[in-house]
């Protein structure tokens, strides 16, 4: 099988993150995968991670500074994004334009505007589109989700929350996540940024959100089961 060309966009922190796990899977054989490209505007930060990944694959990826470049160079067929919030539809917009796969980190979009041309981007050009959330793989939240959904262990869920609680406090001078405070680069702080997670355990254990005006138009029954993947709008 011919394995997919991956390209690595921002080669920050986070960017550091996604590669260590990359690392993981191909320490444990997964072998689908080769990262060709590492983009970021920093040169210096771009050679590091080029560096780093070039550890655990036989090949040293290509250094870029712009994501347009990276699309028309054709040397990956799918980009992981993990730029801050506020560059990513300037981001995933050329790569999906470019006619590659993007997985982007949460939020998908800084603004409801943002995110739909990403969205209209993906779909214009039949590729795929992913948001890189992680709080649904924790264990905690796997076992939620078998005992509520597939086992079905508490019944039918009338009403819930998602609450998370970290034991340590984040450091807000730590430049990791001083920016994220920063509205105009994350669209609300940290309500945008980790409430992005809370939103997709809502969804992934209670389902996909009925709004006022579905209900009183009679598209959605106010009881249909919330479990349910997919509601009938007919």
């Amino acid at each position: 099988m011919d394995r997919v060309r991956l390209a690595l966009v921002g080669c920050g922190w986070m960017g550091h993150r996604h590669a260590k796990q990359y690392g993981q899977l191909v320490q444990n054989g997964c072998r689908e995968f080769v990262v060709t490209a590492c983009c970021d505007k920093s040169e210096d930060s771009a050679k590091a991670l080029a560096e780093e990944i070039a550890g655990f694959q036989d090949t040293k990826p290509e250094v870029l500074s712009e994501a347009e470049e990276l699309a028309g160079r054709g040397i990956a067929d799918a980009a992981d994004v993990c730029v801050p919030h506020c560059f990513h539809h300037s981001s995933a917009v050329p790569l999906l334009e470019g006619g590659m796969h993007v997985l982007i980190e949460k939020p998908v979009g800084i603004t409801i505007k943002a995110g739909r041309r990403i969205i209209e981007a993906a779909e214009r050009n039949s590729r795929i589109l992913a948001t890189a959330e992680n709080t649904r793989r924790f264990l905690g939240a796997r076992a939620g989700r078998w005992a509520i959904v597939d086992a079905g262990l508490i019944g039918e869920p009338l009403a819930g929350n998602v609450v998370f609680v970290r034991n340590a406090p984040i450091n807000v001078e730590d430049p990791k996540f001083k920016w994220r405070g920063v509205k105009v680069l994350t669209g609300g702080g940290m309500i945008m940024d980790s409430g992005a997670h809370f939103c997709d355990m809502i969804r992934h254990v209670f389902g996909e959100i009925v709004s006022y005006e579905d209900v009183l138009s009679g598209r959605i029954h106010a009881y249909q089961d919330p479990i349910d993947e997919y509601w009938s709008l007919s």
